[in-house]
């Protein structure tokens, strides 16, 4: 501390701002069903997307249809592997079907800048018998702790 002219105290040194780093983290930008889903050079192509109810197939049969997910990654978590897991369960929470676990690595693209978030797509199809009539739900999880949720209803007719 020092004096001023005026006989005030005051700090020797002026205070900075000190700049706080954001920490950013990945995000499920959307979780959607389709009829048909791909990805072919970083682009999700979807057939019959967005729906929210299943015709029921004769029991034991099998009903095909895909998963399409659009995954933020930001500039500080590319070049490094991530992992998801693909989850079934009906309206009362009972899992059923597969857990489906994969991974990816988001690349940063030629001439990105720091600050930038990056769409990784996933299209993974689904070929698997639905237990019956009634409500479920498919949820995505990165990395053990993002997730998001989409249900769906299996019905008798349309």
């Amino acid at each position: 501390m020092s004096i001023d002219q005026y006989g005030e105290k005051s700090p020797s040194r002026r205070s900075r701002p000190v700049a706080i780093k954001q920490i950013e983290s990945i995000e499920i930008d959307f979780l959607l069903l389709a009829d048909w889903a791909e990805t072919l050079g970083g682009k999700l192509y979807i057939q019959g997307g967005g729906w929210d109810r299943k015709l029921f197939q004769a029991e034991g049969r099998p009903s095909s249809f895909a998963v399409a997910a659009g995954i933020l990654v930001p500039w500080n978590l590319t070049n490094m592997q991530h992992s998801f897991a693909l989850t079934f369960e009906t309206g009362d929470g009972a899992s059923f079907g597969p857990n489906i676990n994969g991974g990816f690595n988001m690349g940063r693209p030629a001439k990105s800048t720091p600050g930038q978030k990056f769409r990784a797509a996933l299209a993974v199809r689904i070929d698997m018998p639905l237990p019956g009539l009634g409500s479920y739900s498919v949820s995505l999880n990165v990395n053990g702790e993002i997730s998001k949720r989409v249900s769906f209803y299996v019905v008798d007719s349309l």
